[in-house]
């Protein structure tokens, strides 16, 4: 079971828009690791021969990869399915989490990708902190909270950009005769009353 190459045909053209999607820098490379296959799953960690139950922790029931995790466990499924936009996605069975991705890549606009991507990110991170037994988001308010994100990227991506200010430009002159420049550099130290 191998990941996705990324390197030709299709699959050049979902490398190159994972990286123009409009969302957070990590958000963005989240995403290249979940279509590449690299998110440290169980899974991941045990194909690098560290002996580790596989067993998804959220549902007790598959193996945990990238694609069960996002997408295909009781609790994600929970998830995508309250968003209506992403729940008719469960008609097609997706082999793998890059023909995922490029279904909705296909199908979406720049809010409905950033939004997939936002809530993929949401759940992986849930699923983080559940490892660790951090607070994290209720899976009923995933979408809404993702949904806010989104919103609030977007609105600050629509702010205008401030106008470039002039700058002179300041440059050394040699002093006057019979004047002299210096430089000189001094530092306070509170605790030595220097």
């Amino acid at each position: 079971n191998e990941a996705p190459s990324l390197s030709g045909g299709t699959d050049t053209k979902v490398w190159k828009t994972i990286w123009k999607i409009r969302v957070p820098p990590k958000i963005r490379h989240f995403m290249w690791r979940l279509a590449i296959d690299s998110l440290p799953t169980k899974q991941n960690i045990a194909r690098r021969q560290i002996p580790i139950d596989e067993t998804c922790s959220l549902c007790d029931d598959q193996k945990e990869t990238s694609m069960h995790v996002i997408w295909l466990c009781d609790q994600a499924k929970a998830v995508w399915k309250s968003v209506p936009s992403f729940s008719h996605l469960y008609q097609v069975g997706y082999r793998s989490s890059v023909d995922l991705i490029e279904a909705v890549l296909d199908q979406g606009s720049a809010f409905t990708i950033a939004l997939f991507s936002t809530i993929a990110w949401s759940i992986w991170q849930r699923r983080n902190k559940i490892r660790v037994q951090q607070p994290s988001w209720p899976l009923h308010e995933i979408s809404k909270k993702a949904r806010e994100l989104v919103v609030e990227f977007f609105n600050v991506l629509q702010q205008p950009t401030r106008p470039e200010v002039q700058r002179h430009l300041i440059k050394w002159t040699k002093p006057p005769k019979d004047c002299y420049k210096a430089n000189f550099h001094a530092a306070l130290f509170e605790n030595n009353n220097t």
